[in-house]
């Protein structure tokens, strides 16, 4: 019942909204309610919810077909008696099946209540049974459910007008209820009502975590790992000050447990981002005026206003030429102002060109230290540092790192890629000259350890020199020089350089505009590949100030190893990987005369399938790959993946299919209708097979997950590799095989709100897209040795 809800049938999925009652009474208008509240639960919350089959269920129910057919009864019937206290949830969608006619208000409260419940219920099982505390809060939302129900049956009059009043969503007016009740007149809203009201306020308090309402925002999980307990957080505006994209009219609640808790689940032990393992539900509310005058509803409302406005917002943040971006005369006119005053004024000019070089902050450059030689180096320093090297005419900092990531075990140093944590960056000779008289000082006194480069008590009155210089340069000019747009004109020009905002992330230690991707996570590259693109960006700018290319050269040293992820299998260890597949199933293709000779040669292909399928679409291993046989269009060179599930959640990306890989499923089909033609004629019982699957010792099927996945590839995946190794494989390759970064990202699932590359505002090309993609992903299964291996038959 706690599991996510596309791992669930219909039938299970039917439970989990009624909540019913061992007998199912009245179960035709319990399915009545359900087909009511269907489109609400669907447009509050972004669960895999079966509403084909959900639908041809009640549908059947309220028919009259038999219970039995379609769910389990347990006990023998009751009549209505203790219903209601005992069972609400059934009893409120009983009694809403009943009705004639349902106002929106109410059904929206209703599902409201359904999903909130569920995820209340799902926290409360994943505390420990010995806890104190678990049974105080069951008890609570036994009693709060109770009177939420008995609103949701109850509500009449003036108050529902009031409900519909506020918009699509009443969840504002019923959370400020005790407060704005008095206002009305006791003929609008009397006193049972209120109570009633009272009632719903008292639920939502505590499923959200708070004694006092008010305000919007994003809802998320805090507190420590034995108890989460829910906060409101502002919800954040990010205004363009040269466009005219604004805030979205949307007020969003979300759901999302705390680092800790994350960190403890099956998905992040098996290798996802912290970033990408989901919590539930999500509700979205819009806020803006409706324009019922061209037949707009609600529902219509919040996707467009979702999905236009993020999609432009995200989209124009990393547009070249946008408004925190300098162009090539106003970089010029810096380089020459240093040029002209590095000997009169050489603490200021220093920090401007840091901060242009470096792409850190004010602050952290006002920070840097300078060093004689490489060995004087910290072994892990933090992404903002900025270590000035004499000797070497280049400056160290700490490649960037995600938030939270799975650390690297000692077990696993073999069979991954060297990973570095110093990235050295070269500085070309006109550059480094305006910066030497400074450097060539502080490096006669760090002999032994690190010496400050400026002096700390003048960070006041060089910051305000600093803009009181450039508002001079702006002056008459038309330039737009600031601190802001000089700090992060390196991010930009990187960007454009390499085409991946993950790599110029790692050089400027910056996040991307729209904030934090999971595609940090994964993305690991030589430090060579970033050593040529920063380089190429610096060039251009010395290039600006001299046309002499005789300046000295920078040996090109301290750039061996990758950064980024520091769970990328080496590729020795991959092909090592492959061939111990192959191998295994030439020697149980040998057995297949024996029943267990069948079990064992069926397990070894599943597995060779399931890791070119790993390799070739980057699948999370979070739950089954690839849901039903119509999740492949071999025609049309696409196969829908499973992605992102988390608790509550059901998500999909659409990848395109490789040469080999098509050949090798279209030999799994082949094998599975031999397969199934074969346990049939032996007698085995017939039954219904997903995709992809396992055989037991009886020669059932297995499904595919994580957790059998997990027992069946031990052998081959050893020292208890995380099964994910491949997604952070996979990134850097198709980046070192020239693939786009915003490609990669499409490919990888690591989008954001308004970056879906299939929405219907989205401008991708499907076949330019796999045609980018499906002849690199050939060449890199062909690198690892796979082929495509034909089954039983």
């Amino acid at each position: 019942m706690f599991e996510t809800f596309d791992m669930l049938s219909a039938e299970q999925q039917l439970e989990l909204i009624v909540r019913p009652r061992g007998d199912w009474y009245g179960v035709s208008h319990v399915a009545s309610g359900v087909l009511r509240v269907l489109p609400e639960l669907e447009w509050c919350a972004p669960v895999s919810f079966d509403s084909g089959k959900l639908t041809e269920i009640c549908e059947q129910l309220v028919r009259g077909t038999s219970v039995y057919e379609w769910l389990k009864v347990t006990e023998a019937p009751q009549g209505i008696s203790g219903l209601k206290t005992d069972f609400p949830q059934h009893a409120g969608l009983h009694e809403l099946g009943k009705r004639k006619e349902i106002e929106p208000a109410r059904r929206y409260v209703a599902a409201m209540l359904v999903i909130w419940t569920a995820d209340w219920q799902r926290r409360l099982h994943a505390l420990p049974n010995d806890d104190p505390k678990k049974q105080s809060q069951q008890a609570l939302l036994d009693r709060r459910l109770v009177e939420a129900w008995m609103a949701v049956r109850l509500l009449r009059g003036g108050v529902i007008g009031l409900l519909e009043a506020h918009g699509p969503s009443p969840l504002d007016f019923i959370l400020s209820a005790e407060g704005t009740l008095l206002d009305y007149d006791v003929r609008t809203v009397d006193e049972d009502n209120r109570r009633y009201l009272g009632y719903l306020n008292r639920y939502f308090s505590a499923v959200l975590g708070r004694s006092q309402t008010g305000g919007s925002g994003v809802v998320r999980f805090a507190g420590n790992d034995a108890e989460a307990e829910l906060q409101v957080e502002e919800e954040l505006s990010i205004v363009d000050a040269d466009g005219e994209i604004h805030r979205p009219e949307l007020r969003v609640y979300q759901n999302r447990r705390s680092l800790q808790e994350r960190r403890k689940t099956d998905h992040f032990r098996a290798g996802n981002a912290i970033q990408e393992i989901e919590d539930g539900p999500t509700l979205v509310q819009s806020v803006g005026v409706l324009e019922t005058a061209k037949g707009e509803t609600p529902v219509q409302s919040v996707l467009r206003r979702r999905g236009q406005l993020l999609h432009r917002r995200r989209s124009a943040q990393v547009l070249p030429g946008r408004w925190d971006e300098l162009n090539q005369h106003e970089v010029s006119t810096l380089l020459q102002f240093a040029y002209d005053h590095y000997s009169i004024e050489s603490e200021l000019t220093s920090t401007l060109l840091l901060m242009l070089l470096t792409g850190r902050s004010f602050e952290d450059v006002r920070a840097a230290r300078v060093v004689n030689g490489v060995a004087q180096l910290p072994l892990d320093p933090s992404p903002s540092a900025v270590y000035l090297v004499y000797e070497k005419q280049a400056w160290g900092t700490g490649a960037l790192k995600p938030a939270a990531r799975r650390k690297r075990e000692s077990r696993w140093q073999d069979y991954l890629r060297h990973h570095q944590d110093v990235l050295m960056l070269p500085v070309p000779s006109p550059l480094w000259c305006l910066l030497a008289p400074l450097i060539k000082t502080a490096a006669t006194r760090s002999r032994e350890r690190s010496a400050r480069l400026f002096h700390a008590d003048r960070d006041l009155q060089i910051e305000e020199q600093i803009r009181d210089a450039l508002s001079r340069l702006n002056s008459g000019r038309q330039a737009r020089l600031t601190l802001h747009r000089i700090e992060h004109q390196l991010f930009a020009e990187v960007m454009q350089q390499s085409t991946d905002v993950t790599e110029a992330a790692l050089i400027t230690g910056k996040q991307a505009p729209y904030g934090e991707s999971a595609a940090l996570y994964y993305h690991s590259c030589d430090r060579e590949t970033l050593v040529d693109c920063y380089t190429k960006v610096a060039n251009a700018w010395a290039h600006l100030l001299t046309d002499d290319d005789q300046w000295k050269l920078i040996q090109r040293d301290m750039i061996g190893g990758s950064v980024g992820s520091d769970l990328v299998l080496d590729d020795a260890a991959g092909r090592l990987l492959v061939a111990d597949l192959r191998a295994q199933l030439k020697v149980d293709r040998k057995l297949l005369g024996s029943p267990e000779g069948l079990q064992r040669f069926h397990n070894a292909y599943t597995n060779y399938c399931l890791v070119m399928l790993f390799f070739a679409t980057g699948y999370r291993a979070v739950g089954e790959p690839v849901a039903r046989e119509s999740d492949v269009n071999i025609q049309a060179g696409f196969i829908t993946i499973a992605d992102k599930t988390g608790d509550g959640f059901g998500h999909a990306r659409m990848v395109p299919l490789c040469a080999l890989l098509s050949a090798q499923i279209s030999a799994y089909q082949s094998h599975v209708h031999w397969l199934t033609q074969h346990l049939a004629w032996s007698g085995s019982p017939a039954e219904d097979t997903p995709f992809l699957f396992y055989l037991e010792s009886d020669l059932k099927s297995l499904r595919v997950r994580p957790r059998s996945m997990n027992t069946r590839l031990s052998w081959s995946y050893p020292e208890s590799l995380p099964l994910n190794l491949s997604r952070h494989w996979l990134r850097g390759a198709l980046r070192a095989r020239g693939v786009p970064g915003s490609t990669v990202d499409q490919f990888m699932g690591h989008w954001s709100a308004g970056q879906e590359p299939w929405s219907k505002y989205s401008g991708i090309d499907p076949m330019h897209f796999g045609y980018q993609l499906s002849a690199v992903l050939d060449g890199l299964l062909h690198d690892l040795g796979f082929e495509c291996e034909v089954g039983a038959v």
